[in-house]
């Protein structure tokens, strides 16, 4: 197989030389629009739970992003294969929203499984859908609340 000159600046910059094997025995890198996309919805998706949990709890909030970045990080068959994480991980696998995005990037990386990737899409914008949702909640109850102190300040000054 002959390599020209912008084979060699794709070489260079993407992964080295095992992206120029994978190249070579046929191997395609992912639709850029499919990639982007879904790595935009993982990314919206993530920014609403953090929004939330810091939004509710403020800097305990900021202690559970943290925690459920952990509990993600083990338990959402990613670093290691879902059987060898202990049971209780086992157990939040499906509800974790990183299971959903590191199923959706396998599909749009590896198989090209496209209506995986839509599924998992779907799943991580429902989530992203019920945070955001769920800090517009948090806010009304919390205007709600103040407007209802500051009109009863207001009514007792005016008698």
């Amino acid at each position: 197989m002959e390599i020209d000159h912008a084979d060699n600046l794709v070489i260079c910059t993407k992964e080295g030389a095992p992206y120029a094997a994978k190249r070579a025995a046929g191997h395609r890198a992912p639709p850029e629009f499919a990639w982007h996309l879904f790595t935009w919805i993982i990314s919206i998706t993530f920014m609403m739970i953090v929004q939330f949990l810091v939004t509710v709890f403020d800097n305990p909030g900021r202690f559970l992003a943290i925690l459920l970045l952990i509990a993600q990080l083990v338990g959402s068959a990613g670093t290691y294969p879902i059987e060898l994480v202990p049971g209780a991980l086992q157990s939040l696998h499906p509800w974790l929203p990183m299971t959903h995005a590191i199923r959706g990037l396998r599909a749009v990386i590896s198989s090209g499984d496209f209506l995986v990737m839509w599924k998992e899409a779907a799943i991580l914008l429902a989530t992203a859908a019920v945070f955001a949702l769920a800090t517009l909640v948090y806010f009304l109850l919390r205007y709600r609340r103040r407007y209802a102190v500051w009109r009863e300040t207001e009514t007792a000054a005016q008698t």
